[in-house]
């Protein structure tokens, strides 16, 4: 009897030693994964904060060489401007005795040179401002209205989608694409009508400039297209020039929203 008894508590004895060390067990695998897990997690907020830092660098570098790209642009056009017309001063002082009317016209051509000066110099300066005291669409819809009171050529912009804020490198891209866009349909195409469509995608911002201008049989990719194409593609965006002659010319700029992985191409006709 008393062996029974003796068996039946060494086995409640084992029993509960035993569930008392499967329990220590789970309790140290449970702090081992979950050490495991808080160093997962550190490991993925280090990860997450490296990213970020090289986000912020790399935006900083494309701020810095596109401030860098323009006190270029506005050196070269000062000086181009400022040399051009001291030179034709010196000529028209030359000629206003000796010949009034030659002095005249020299002036008007000075005077021309000055005005095409002076618009390059303020659309590079409006990029240089502080660009978030307005949205994408209001800067835009400005450019666009003083493009039509300078050159008498009539714009009109259409804003598709809600609007969504995006980083400066992609306003910045936008902003000379719609310049150059602008630039090219009323010096090359001779237009008297610009479209302007601006669209807020989900994943991607297409800007599509039309003109009824004189359009081309060929593309050609001057200085100012082959810029485009270029900023565009460096932020894995794409260009397309679509034209026919007498048919005007279609530039249709796309950017991806997010840092899509894509290659930048080129459609032309």
């Amino acid at each position: 009897m008393h062996t029974s008894f003796f068996g039946i508590y060494c086995f409640i004895t084992f029993g509960y030693s035993y569930v008392f060390h499967r329990m220590i067990d789970s309790e140290q695998q449970t702090k081992k994964l979950l050490l495991e897990n808080e160093e997962q997690y550190r490991l993925i907020q280090e990860k997450n904060k490296a990213l970020v830092q090289y986000t912020k660098q790399i935006e900083k570098m494309a701020i810095v060489e596109e401030r860098n790209r323009m006190a270029s642009e506005l050196h070269d056009t000062v000086g181009h401007t400022f040399t051009s017309v001291i030179m034709g001063m010196d000529a028209v002082s030359y000629l206003i005795e000796s010949s009034p009317e030659k002095a005249k016209e020299k002036l008007d051509v000075l005077r021309e040179v000055m005005r095409k000066g002076l618009e390059e110099v303020r659309q590079n300066i409006h990029q240089i401002a502080d660009e978030k005291t307005s949205s994408l669409s209001i800067q835009m819809t400005l450019l666009a209205n003083e493009f039509s009171l300078h050159t008498g050529a009539q714009t009109r912009i259409e804003i598709k989608g809600k609007e969504y804020e995006v980083s400066k490198p992609i306003r910045w891209t936008l902003i000379r694409c719609l310049q150059e866009s602008l630039t090219n349909a009323k010096r090359h195409g001779q237009a008297m009508m610009i479209q302007v469509k601006l669209q807020f995608l989900p994943q991607r911002i297409l800007l599509t400039v039309s003109d009824d201008g004189v359009g081309a049989e060929v593309i050609k990719y001057g200085f100012g297209l082959t810029t485009m194409k270029e900023r565009l593609r460096s932020l894995n965006g794409e260009l397309q020039v679509q034209a026919e002659p007498g048919k005007g010319m279609t530039i249709i700029c796309s950017l991806p929203i997010g840092g899509e992985n894509e290659h930048a191409t080129t459609t032309s006709r």
